[in-house]
């Protein structure tokens, strides 16, 4: 099983780096946690399936202008990856992705 946004948000939240206190040390309790609810989460309740549903037609509905910056653009198909699409109830193939992410503006 392989879970990179897991593996950034465990690396992102677990650090204890910031103010240079614990230099290249990890809150393992934490790390433990989010790989456990991440594991536990192949569930979803119908309002969590509600709720990334919405997100994604509001994504759909607000289309970036022309000439949107790419960062912009960037902002909203990462968000896309992220956050909707692993959460979505049915699932994208890589087609089905590079078409949502090249036709609805991410």
């Amino acid at each position: 099983m392989s879970s990179p946004v897991l593996s950034r948000d465990m690396q992102e939240q677990c650090d204890l780096t910031p103010g240079g206190v614990h230099v290249g040390s990890f809150d393992g309790p934490l790390s433990w946690r989010m790989a456990m609810h991440h594991l536990a989460d192949g569930f979803k309740t119908s309002s969590e399936k509600d709720f990334y549903r919405t997100a994604e037609r509001l994504q759909r509905a607000s289309k970036l202008p022309d000439g949107a910056l790419a960062a912009d653009y960037s902002r909203k198909a990462l968000a896309f990856l992220v956050h909707i699409k692993p959460n979505l109830a049915q699932s994208y193939d890589d087609d089905d992705t590079a078409e949502y992410l090249i036709t609805h503006d991410a």
